[in-house]
């Protein structure tokens, strides 16, 4: 897992729990209260709050983030596959790169694939806001716009117990 800003500003003690896994990254907080835009990388900026009534899964990474590389393939094999399902029950799925330059995203979209929608966070403010921390990380957003999981470090997103949890939120 790669940690920039994010996590400097977290307490060593919390450092502490994520780097052993002991932190199921649960807290509350508003995701989609309104304020929170995300910046479209070839589409339309959309607010968080567009989507209330749906699951979302939110995914940080960034192209220079080795974790976060090797976690694209299994990601965008979710989005083909399993998550075509899930999205006639309310499940939407958006990316959002944290890196620092436009055009690092755009090369990142020439040489690998990627089918989900990437917005940009290149300052790192809705990471921040959302109370993430490091890369790749991901927030489950309930139907009622509020936070219910963060997952951090990269997932098995084509593991049973994955879509278990995720079926688990999108039956609610």
């Amino acid at each position: 897992m790669v940690a920039p800003r994010a996590l400097r500003k977290t307490p060593c003690w919390a450092r502490v729990l994520l780097t052993l896994g002991l932190f199921s990254g649960v807290a509350p907080g508003i995701a989609a209260s309104g304020d929170g835009v995300l910046a479209g990388f070839e589409r339309p900026n959309v607010q968080l709050a567009d989507y209330r009534g749906q699951v979302v899964l939110l995914h940080f990474w960034a192209s220079w983030c080795a974790p976060c590389l090797r976690e694209i393939p299994a990601l965008e094999a979710f989005y083909n596959g399993p998550y075509r399902e899930l999205a006639e029950r309310g499940l939407v799925v958006l990316t959002v790169s944290n890196d620092f330059r436009i055009g690092d995203v755009r090369r990142f979209q020439t040489e690998r694939t990627l089918s989900a929608p990437i917005f940009l966070d290149m300052l790192g403010s809705l990471h921040d806001e959302m109370k993430m921390i490091g890369l790749p990380a991901t927030a489950v957003i309930g139907r009622d716009g509020q936070v219910v999981k963060r997952l951090y470090g990269s997932q098995d997103w084509e593991s049973p117990a994955f879509r278990a949890m995720i079926e688990g939120y999108v039956a609610n």
